[in-house]
């Protein structure tokens, strides 16, 4: 009688739960993605990568004097 009422349970479960319609179908929302990425290339392309170490450190210390 036991089991009876466990699977009575367990399918009234499902049921109820698959047609109440607790959950809806996932739509993406409308976001504007114009101008989000640069499509030319930057005119200025010097950097930090470019200069000397004894223009950006000007401790005395690190130059050994």
């Amino acid at each position: 009688m036991n089991v009876k009422k466990n699977i009575l349970y367990a399918s009234a479960f499902c049921i109820a739960l698959s047609s109440c319609g607790i959950y809806k179908k996932y739509e993406r929302p409308q976001m504007p993605t114009e101008g989000l990425y640069r499509t030319e290339a930057p005119q200025d392309t010097s950097s930090i990568a470019s200069w000397k170490w004894e223009d950006l450190f000007t401790d005395a210390h690190l130059r050994g004097g």
